[in-house]
């Protein structure tokens, strides 16, 4: 659009046929370049406009790794839903030992015990860990190394929250380190 405009100008205002006037094009004697002081303020003035733009930048996938925590909570909660669906809408820890659960024994202190129970409905023991948790140090890959008293601790990231029950909606089932209560 600009390149028309240029030409028909140009065109329109030329005394002979189609030659074009190679005096309009030539440098003035009058232009000058950036002097070093220009250059400089310029280069300071982008480095703060950088410096500004930093934050609103994603960094390392901070937000991509904090997904894939929420996913794991959520697939988490899953296999506790569908534990309790199998068992008379009851939690591991709602559950007496002699039926299967931790219902006031020792182990229901054990947050790696209460998952251990539900591990057919989790699946696989990689989703216990947060990527974002600094403090877990290692992620088994699968029950049998989970259950090693070298990954027992180690190996998770997230709470259990001994008093949720399945028909109380607002109760916590599970969360992280990250949890506020702000």
């Amino acid at each position: 659009m600009l390149f028309a405009a240029w030409w028909f100008r140009v065109w329109h205002h030329s005394n002979t046929s189609m030659q074009l006037d190679q005096s309009r094009f030539s440098r003035s004697q009058n232009v000058r370049g950036l002097t070093l002081l220009e250059v400089i303020v310029l280069l300071a003035v982008m480095a703060i406009l950088a410096v500004l733009m930093l934050p609103a930048l994603p960094g390392k996938g901070g937000k991509a790794r904090r997904a894939n925590c929420v996913s794991n909570l959520k697939q988490i909660g899953m296999g506790f839903m569908n534990y309790a669906i199998d068992l008379e809408d009851n939690y591991p820890w709602n559950i007496p030992p002699e039926k299967g659960g931790v219902l006031g024994s020792v182990r229901a202190q054990s947050a790696y015990m209460i998952y251990r129970l539900a591990s057919n409905e989790l699946v696989n023991p990689k989703i216990l860990v947060c990527v974002m948790d600094k403090a877990t140090k290692k992620a088994a890959a699968n029950w049998t190394q989970f259950d090693s008293p070298a990954y027992r601790s180690n190996a998770l990231s997230y709470f259990v929250g001994l008093d949720a029950r399945p028909k109380v909606v607002s109760s916590i089932l599970a969360g992280d380190r990250n949890i506020d209560g702000t």
